[in-house]
């Protein structure tokens, strides 16, 4: 419970507000590096890859507020309540894509930085995870510190994968519950109808009963390791290419942000009572 109350401490300080709002301040956001003769195609890649994840967080962004827009209008507009539950499904399974569409972007990230690099062909997170832990040769090609990064993700990823795969490719289900005034609750069901179950979550504090999850809190949990562990990525770029941090007045901004940000403070106050 702890390290989570921590993890969420931290995502939280990735965030300021400015005349426009709240903004995502990470040095993650505007990770560039200088390029040489030598590298400028290399690090043009980084650098288109960090961008495709800076928009996929923006979407994410995206679809939390219309989630929570869309909630609080349907409380009390009929042909909203209608649509509640068939919207926010398809909303809830695009947050999962996205999620997965950035860890894919983070392993091509991790290959440019790599070692050897141009030696390392696997082409998503899931697939790097499994060649690392094949041989002690391939953590050298890659680099003991990327390797080692890499693996932290490993408990947290691994939940995200199983939800993805089962929506996209095995016929899976996301199924909306109850009442909107007690807030997003969903449950994600494989094809056979067996609810997905969570490793790497504390499963307790993210649920409404034992069958129904808040997807507030779940989202909050996902994102704080996400924000967390893209901030730590751009450190040990930043560290690898031996080039200095320049501090930035601003970030990326988007609506759902300040709705991200009240749902991380809410599941750190739910953490700490439960202690």
């Amino acid at each position: 419970m702890t390290k989570e109350i921590e993890l969420i401490d931290e995502a939280l300080s990735l965030f300021s507000n400015d005349e426009s709002g709240i903004f995502w301040k990470s040095k993650f956001v505007g990770l560039t590096l200088p390029a040489t003769k030598n590298n400028r195609l290399r690090l043009s890649k980084l650098t288109e890859c960090v961008n495709h994840i800076n928009k996929d967080i923006w979407n994410i962004g995206t679809i939390i507020h219309r989630l929570h827009w869309h909630r609080t209008t349907s409380i009390n507009q009929e042909f909203f309540e209608m649509t509640w539950s068939s919207w926010a499904r398809i909303d809830i399974e695009h947050f999962h894509i996205e999620l997965r569409s950035i860890m894919d972007y983070v392993a091509e990230i991790v290959k440019i930085a790599a070692n050897k690099y141009g030696q390392i062909k696997e082409n998503s997170f899931e697939a790097l995870l499994n060649w690392i832990s094949k041989s002690p040769g391939h953590r050298k090609r890659l680099g003991e510190d990327l390797a080692s990064f890499v693996k932290k993700a490993e408990n947290w990823f691994f939940d995200l994968r199983d939800v993805r795969n089962n929506l996209i490719h095995y016929g899976g289900d996301t199924i909306i519950f109850g009442s909107r005034k007690d807030g997003i609750l969903f449950q994600i069901y494989k094809h056979r109808k067996d609810k997905i179950e969570f490793k790497s979550i504390s499963h307790d504090s993210l649920m409404f009963n034992p069958n129904v999850i808040y997807f507030e809190r779940y989202a909050a949990i996902f994102l704080s390791n996400l924000f967390v562990f893209l901030d730590h990525l751009a450190i040990l770029i930043y560290k690898k290419y031996q080039s200095q941090y320049i501090e930035r007045e601003a970030g990326s901004h988007s609506a759902g942000f300040i709705i991200i940000v009240d749902w991380m403070k809410q599941l750190k106050e739910i953490l700490e009572k439960s202690r």
